[in-house]
């Protein structure tokens, strides 16, 4: 597991212990870290976790996230004190798993930048990514549920209009029935008669 620098908050945001190295699966929101390019490497520096910069700027490949293979400019975050607002302030957040090519701290005068830890494990913006893509249902079983409450919708119209038709059309059907039976054999009774010869 890898090792990063993390200081960790007392009794306040503003009050933190010194700098340890502690494995990165332990690190826990609040937690301030330390991302430096180590001596004689090139490598990509991998983002723990979701986080805000408290200090410096960096420029990081998102294309994991995004699909987009170009380099983005991220930047410390203008004025720590006020409420974060993610429309203003979205590029001073990085997201786990992506990779810093440069990063450089003016204030430090190297080649790091503090991390302020938001999200971590599967509350981080690529763990919802996965979590979503592990519980998503398959689009055949979606369209045979829709299918489902399609055939309950019309079999609950179908008996509805059936128990309307019995209530209001049965009385006059039952009188009209009446009337033709009544018709056709008082037709039948005098065609009898008109046959009978005295």
């Amino acid at each position: 597991t890898k090792l990063v620098k993390v200081r960790r908050p007392f009794n306040n945001i503003n009050n933190f212990s010194e700098y340890e190295l502690v494995e990165a699966n332990t690190i826990v929101p609040g937690d301030s870290i330390l991302l430096e390019r180590e001596e004689n490497s090139n490598d990509p520096i991998i983002v723990p976790c979701d986080g805000i910069i408290l200090e410096g700027y960096c420029t990081v490949n998102e294309s994991d996230l995004t699909g987009e293979n170009t380099l983005v400019l991220r930047k410390e975050i203008l004025d720590e004190d006020e409420m974060f607002n993610y429309s203003r302030d979205h590029d001073s957040v990085l997201f786990q798993g992506t990779s810093i090519s440069t990063l450089f701290s003016p204030k430090a005068k190297k080649e790091q930048i503090i991390l302020l830890a938001t999200n971590t494990g599967y509350n981080t913006y690529r763990g919802n990514m996965v979590k979503n893509w592990e519980h998503q249902k398959p689009e055949n079983e979606r369209f045979n549920f829709d299918l489902i409450i399609l055939g309950i919708v019309f079999f609950a119209m179908w008996v509805l209009s059936s128990v309307l038709v019995f209530l209001f059309y049965t009385e006059d059907y039952d009188n009209d029935s009446k009337s033709v039976i009544n018709i056709s054999y008082s037709e039948r009774f005098h065609t009898c008669l008109d046959n009978i010869t005295v």
